[in-house]
């Protein structure tokens, strides 16, 4: 259990110090022990897990699924490693879609997922013959195969499983499957390119509930989530900066996992979106769509008065930009109006209107 602590502190060398000793003490007299010997097996599949390495990870869920199998009658515990294998392979899929494809590699990546849904199942079928007492686990299983499914691009079926894990939570307001089902959902809204206010809250939900539990990397990634959901959705780089730190803050230094990825990925389009350029170039082309002009150029006809589809104000758009240039340096001076009023020679009064537009995203 000590070594358990350390694991959740993230602090993996004084656990695996503690685990080998453990090993070493039960290794002579196992039958006696295999309870302690299989969970001793999912501790260290944790630590494989969040380094990368899956293949170990998956070779301690084995070892650990053998010595659950001896016990009579079976342990409970079985269901937990048939759902953290069906993630190792989801995971394992994922690492490969990054890969040339070739026939092969496209085989393999459906190998795996077949084995995360046959693993899946293995796992709802023994936590359905308690289901108020699991309700977690078949919580977790759900999400899992919603993951399982997006990863396909399957997002129908991933929308009903995680609907499932959430309507459940929700009964049991249980916060831990509820911050998983909404990080899922949150992530299928931004893959069919929902950019609306409902998949803002769905990431600001997820942060909410995760920040209800005791688990780090869970609420590292609901962050991860939510400054997703604000750069797709309105642009909102420095209070998706702020996510990215809130998440790596979280992280310790074995976090090399899917996370890290996920945590990198969100700090390659928040420097992207940094760019000057980008902030110009993209508000425009924005604004001239929100503000085309309904008559061709060479008609001669004159738009509508009080139409807005019918013009376009050029004093508007350029006064948007120009907020948008300065919510940029208010990030580059961590929202302290008057250095950007020295540094940059800009009033006041257009400094604190950018300030206080860019404060309307609660986090």
């Amino acid at each position: 259990m000590e070594g358990l602590v350390y694991v959740l502190l993230s602090e993996n060398a004084d656990a695996e110090r503690l685990f080998d000793e453990v090993e070493d003490i039960l290794s002579g007299c196992a039958e006696d022990h295999l309870i302690d010997l299989g969970n001793l097996c999912l501790f260290r599949f944790r630590i494989a897990r969040r380094r990368g390495q899956y293949d170990e990870a998956e070779k301690r869920l084995k070892q650990g699924l053998a010595f659950y199998q001896q016990c009579t009658p079976p342990h409970r515990n079985i269901a937990r490693v048939y759902t953290h294998l069906a993630l190792i392979y989801r995971l394992k899929a994922r690492a490969l879609e990054g890969e040339k494809k070739t026939p092969k590699i496209d085989e393999e990546i459906l190998q795996y997922r077949e084995q995360a849904l046959a693993c899946l199942q293995n796992a709802e079928e023994i936590y359905q013959g308690d289901p108020v007492r699991n309700h977690q686990g078949l919580g977790k299983v759900w999400s899992t195969r919603a993951g399982v499914f997006f990863d396909s691009w399957d997002l129908k079926n991933a929308e009903e499983e995680v609907g499932r894990a959430f309507r459940l939570a929700q009964e049991k307001n249980d916060n831990l499957v509820m911050a998983r089902a909404r990080i899922i959902q949150c992530r299928i809204a931004l893959r069919e390119n929902k950019l609306t206010l409902r998949t803002l809250e769905l990431a600001e939900n997820a942060v909410r509930y995760a920040a209800a539990t005791e688990y780090p990397r869970l609420q590292a990634r609901a962050w991860v989530m939510q400054g997703m959901a604000l750069l797709r959705c309105c642009d909102e780089v420095f209070g998706a900066e702020k996510c990215r730190d809130e998440a790596a803050h979280l992280l310790g230094q074995d976090d090399q996992d899917y996370l890290r990825d996920e945590l990198d990925e969100l700090t390659e389009e928040v420097e992207a979106m940094r760019s000057p350029d980008n902030i110009v170039i993209k508000r425009t082309l924005s604004d001239l769509i929100n503000f085309r002009l309904s008559v061709k150029e060479d008609s001669g006809a004159k738009p509508k008065n009080g139409d807005p589809e019918a013009r376009c104000d050029f004093q508007q758009i350029i006064e948007e930009i120009e907020e948008e240039i300065l919510r940029c340096l208010l990030g580059l001076v961590h929202g302290r109006v008057q250095k950007v009023c020295n540094i940059w020679r800009v009033g006041a009064a257009k400094v604190r209107r950018a300030r206080r537009h860019f404060l309307v995203i609660r986090l």
